[in-house]
């Protein structure tokens, strides 16, 4: 399963296009923190502070996800 989160951790997006069923609140700050954190530690680590939008993407990955084929659809070589 594949979904486009928006900036404000929000509203889901199917890989056509779609608006999904939002997440719920308790969801939006989750990832929301997740993410804060993940720029934390990597700030603290020498690198950037911020997430930029034009070269990075966050990927949620949820029981049953498939790693292999998020990084295919998202272009990462392995």
């Amino acid at each position: 399963m594949c979904f486009r989160i928006d900036v404000d951790g929000k509203n889901r997006y199917s890989a056509s296009g779609g608006r999904a069923t939002a997440p719920s609140e308790e969801q939006q700050r989750f990832f929301i923190e997740q993410i804060n954190q993940a720029v934390r530690q990597r700030a603290e680590a020498g690198g950037s502070k911020t997430i930029d939008p034009l070269t990075e993407k966050a990927i949620v990955v949820e029981k049953g996800d498939n790693l292999w084929e998020i990084a295919k659809e998202n272009h990462v070589c392995l």
